[in-house]
């Protein structure tokens, strides 16, 4: 029954799934009943902290259907801001909404929390990819351009870290391997670890989506130095990133 709930939840993330072991305050927040049951709401205490296992709390699926007085009244209760799978900062970055993001880092939303659904080895294949279950990783993957970078700063200014792990790369490696270059440069901004440039320029050469290479190329990494045993050039014709592999990273068009 557990990894039945698990799958419920992987399967297009769930968070605003309807389910039989839904909480009437779940199934309340995610229709927006809210005045005309306003005394429930009163009194319902506690209650606001109660989630089944693996699925998301009122306070987030009221901010993922956009239902404004729910969670304004959920956070004035003082129910716990880091409850659920995924959690409410997670699933105002997937929305792209400003405000509860705001109102959730004011009340001290953990800008760390991580889970880990998509780290058990039954439910995920491939750690390396760009899983939104950080709030950083969820900006990087979800949020809109004109909106990630306020998202990006503002947890950085949290302290949010680019060197945590919740799968086998830290979050900056998986930005560089998926992400865009305004979000990479941000984050190295903030990096304190050392990278070898070389390592990062391998992780570049995979990235399908933007060419990142002339960023570590100009950072002194070597196209010549295999990454993971292969060279960077091999790596971006495996993955087809036919612009990185038959431009940036020619050693005749480096030198």
């Amino acid at each position: 029954m557990e990894i039945r709930k698990a799958l419920l939840v992987r399967k297009g993330l769930g968070y605003s799934s309807l389910q039989m072991f839904s909480t009437p305050l779940q199934v309340m927040s995610i229709h927006g009943l809210f005045h005309i049951l306003r005394d429930l709401w009163e009194r319902a205490g506690d209650e606001l902290n109660v989630v089944p296992m693996l699925s998301p709390s009122p306070l987030t699926l009221a901010i993922k259907n956009r239902h404004e007085p729910i969670w304004k009244f959920i956070l004035l209760a003082k129910a716990k801001v880091d409850n659920g799978i995924p959690g409410p900062l997670i699933a105002a970055i997937q929305v792209d909404d400003m405000e509860a993001f705001d109102a959730l880092l004011e009340a001290k939303a953990d800008v760390n929390e991580s889970y880990r659904l998509f780290q058990t080895k039954r439910l995920s294949t491939n750690t390396n990819k760009l899983r939104p279950d950080t709030p950083l990783k969820a900006t990087l993957r979800h949020s809109r351009k004109p909106s990630r970078r306020y998202f990006l700063q503002r947890l950085l200014d949290k302290g949010a870290d680019v060197n945590f792990k919740t799968g086998l790369r830290t979050t900056l490696e998986l930005a560089v391997q998926h992400a865009d270059e305004e979000s990479v440069r941000i984050l190295l901004d903030t990096n304190t670890e050392v990278y070898s440039p070389d390592h990062l320029l391998g992780l570049a050469a995979r990235n399908r989506n933007f060419n990142l290479v002339p960023l570590f190329l100009k950072l002194g990494a070597n196209i010549e130095e295999p990454f993971e045993g292969v060279l960077p050039l091999v790596w971006a014709l495996r993955v087809g990133n036919l612009p990185n592999g038959g431009n940036s990273l020619s050693p005749i068009e480096a030198r």
